[in-house]
């Protein structure tokens, strides 16, 4: 069994799908490029028919196969049906299984992007924010400790009314030790070029 695709999905799963009763698996992506990428992963581990289809902007990839969503429940405490508050970092996963479980849940609902700020000499610089969030406060907890342990640092939780609370890494080092580290393929962001 592959480890590593095991846990991208796992956190995909957790990013951006959920269970359903009957054992299905539904993942939305975006992105018609990386929903093939997701497909050619999982039929490494399903031999039943992957299925896709486009809706409401947004591409659904789904399966039922009660061994594989029972496997994934179990080893990566992934609930049935609304998990958004309740999922958690296991901490029977190794540390090679959560950098990929990470990879996937931040390919799945993280985001890096731009923000401009005046420098001390009063240009206009830019610099890069990698952002986390999760409605469920414990596994944003986990997931910030576990990155703090690859020697990587990030900003304090931040929860404000109405919106999903998140942590951020904004220092370029930070942000090119997370893609050296964790690798996503799907939100590259400028540390892959920064060598």
């Amino acid at each position: 069994m592959n480890v590593k695709n095991l846990a991208y999905i796992a956190g995909l799963i957790i990013a951006d799908g959920h269970i359903r009763r009957d054992y299905g698996i539904l993942i939305y992506i975006k992105d018609k490029q990386f929903r093939e990428k997701v497909k050619n992963k999982l039929t490494k581990f399903t031999k039943n028919k992957i299925s896709d289809k486009y809706r409401n902007g947004v591409n659904e990839v789904y399966f039922t196969d009660k061994s594989f969503a029972t496997l994934i429940m179990q080893k990566f405490k992934i609930p049935m049906g609304n998990k958004a508050a309740k999922i958690e970092l296991s901490s029977n996963l190794t540390s090679f299984e959560k950098i990929h479980l990470i990879e996937g849940y931040f390919d799945g609902d993280g985001s890096i992007y731009p923000r401009k700020m005046r420098t001390s000499s009063g240009n206009l610089g830019v610099y890069w924010e990698l952002k986390f969030k999760s409605k469920s406060i414990r596994f944003l907890r986990q997931c910030k400790v576990f990155i703090k342990s690859q020697q990587i640092k990030s900003s304090d939780i931040r929860r404000y009314m109405g919106q999903v609370p998140y942590f951020v890494i904004s220092r370029r080092e930070d942000i090119a030790r997370f893609y050296k580290i964790f690798k996503p393929i799907r939100k590259l962001g400028p540390s892959t070029r920064w060598g």
